[in-house]
């Protein structure tokens, strides 16, 4: 139980960071030397539902807008409008990583859970990060991303199933390299 609960704490600690919190759990695991097999991808999947629901009240004004625009536009979608852009943009995304995930979990549950897997990820993603952001324009709005690179950001989230890379950090990365802006247009409150 001490285990579990220290765990926890490196997780909530290391989740809103554009850090690996997998990674970081992992690396904790390895150097207190607890058992792998114990705390495994099933552990990893529990330890993040706190973080879902966190982020999902957080969000939950611009999911509802998005969910409601998404329902609104079944019949006929205008994508001018920029919730319902968004809902598109936000499901296209989600495709690579749910799909990849789904295909390959075998592969992100055995073959890649590695201390020095994890440790060259924190290296590499970090510099691409510090890479990103010295040459990235960030100056587009996510309204005005393209299909194209809404498949990016899921595939640059399915990156981030691999321990040591960071889903945040592999989408702000991938964000900056194609000109995102870190600013956040305020949510409707219709």
């Amino acid at each position: 139980m001490i285990e579990a609960v220290f765990l926890g704490i490196v997780q909530g600690l290391t989740e809103f960071l554009p850090i690996s919190s997998s990674g970081h759990l992992l690396l904790g695991q390895y150097f207190l030397g607890m058992d792998q097999e114990r705390f495994g991808l099933s552990f990893d999947a529990a330890i993040h539902t706190g973080t879902v629901l966190a982020v999902v009240w957080f969000f939950r004004r611009d999911l509802l807008a998005m969910a409601r625009a998404f329902f609104r536009s079944l019949r006929s979608p205008d994508f001018s409008d920029t919730e319902v852009r968004m809902a598109y943009l936000v499901l296209v995304g989600t495709i690579p990583a749910a799909g990849i995930g789904f295909l390959f979990e075998g592969f992100f549950e055995t073959e890649v859970r590695s201390p020095w897997v994890v440790v060259f990820n924190l290296v590499f993603v970090g510099l691409l990060f510090l890479m990103a952001e010295a040459v990235g324009h960030k100056n587009r709005e996510a309204a005005k991303m393209r299909i194209s690179e809404a498949i990016g950001f899921g595939i640059a989230q399915a990156c981030a199933l691999v321990p040591g890379v960071s889903r945040s950090g592999a989408t702000i990365t991938f964000g900056l390299f194609v000109g995102e802006s870190a600013r956040r247009p305020p949510a409707s409150r219709s």
